[in-house]
């Protein structure tokens, strides 16, 4: 169970592989029996599923000090409770998780700061801000909540590597606050040569406010950006395959979206509505390019 719950809390550390002394016990996830391997390849292909925002995240280190993990109080200073809490830690400072460290555990006790409602990951069930909650921790998976008012980039199809799963389609996670907004961003290059230096990359932010979901380019974010000779470009044309939202309080009848100078209706198959998660299968709008998807109308859930 404990080599299970130390991949579960791995999987989120900015640093995450099996290691230990060569002449210590074999550890491999295919020694500790299916259950536990299944566990484990869930934890991993969490992890995988979650590569955009993270190397969103170490963009933002790199670019702009920020830090790829914290501690609560680092993004919300002003709640004097989070000074004592060490065993909760946020993956940038739209995702929040708590090992499980004790046999037979299944369930944690989690804070809940901010004002923002907390939505589990996995679930879409919302959880009210300030407070503490019991969350449920089956040994299957560690409980990990998404705070109110974020956009987490994702992606869904499992492969056997990053390299893989490079041009592969995004989900955009949009968790609402209580305002029914959100806002994210992603970061993406090529990921193996230098050339960001001189302006090959892409940065894009996401809005959601008012029913509208737009995306448009960062600004300038780069720390080489005074260092341009010829600023390079690039190019993707990836596309979101899939938007789920968090905390809608209606399910809209319908969706337009507008991209490079065109406009389409997205059909009713394309939504579903039920418990107050929104899924849009296949908008089809390319990362590359500014776009907005307009929501209207509501529809009780199905």
């Amino acid at each position: 169970q404990l080599l299970v719950r130390w991949y579960q809390i791995g999987a989120f550390y900015p640093f995450f592989r099996g290691h230990a002394h060569l002449e210590t016990k074999r550890r491999e996830p295919w020694l500790m029996g299916e259950d536990n391997t299944d566990r484990i390849r869930i934890a991993i292909a969490g992890r995988y599923q979650l590569m955009p925002y993270i190397y969103t995240q170490f963009w933002r280190a790199h670019a702009m000090g920020e830090s790829v993990i914290m501690p609560l109080y680092f993004a919300f200073p002003e709640d004097t409770k989070v000074l004592d809490i060490d065993r909760q830690m946020l993956l940038g400072e739209s995702i929040m998780v708590k090992p499980v460290v004790a046999e037979g555990q299944t369930s944690v006790q989690m804070y809940l700061p901010g004002s923002a409602p907390w939505y589990h990951m996995y679930t879409g069930e919302a959880y009210q801000a300030g407070q503490e909650v019991s969350i449920p921790a089956p040994l299957e998976r560690l409980p990990a909540l998404v705070r109110g008012g974020a956009i987490i980039p994702r992606k869904d199809r499992m492969r056997r590597s990053t390299t893989a799963q490079h041009w592969d389609p995004y989900t955009l996670l949009i968790a609402l606050d209580s305002e029914q907004s959100a806002t994210g961003d992603l970061y993406m290059d090529d990921a193996h040569s230098f050339e960001f230096q001189e302006g090959a990359y892409l940065h894009k932010r996401f809005t959601f406010s008012e029913g509208v979901l737009s995306g448009t380019a960062f600004e300038d974010s780069s720390p080489y950006r005074t260092k341009y000779e010829e600023k390079l470009t690039f190019e993707t044309s990836v596309e979101v395959e899939r938007l789920v939202v968090y905390g809608l309080s209606e399910g809209p009848l319908s969706a337009v979206v507008k991209q490079g100078g065109s406009t389409a209706t997205l059909s009713a198959d394309s939504l579903s509505y039920a418990a107050g998660v929104l899924t849009v299968r296949k908008p089809g709008v390319k990362v590359a390019d500014d776009f907005t998807i307009t929501f209207s109308g509501a529809r009780e859930e199905l």
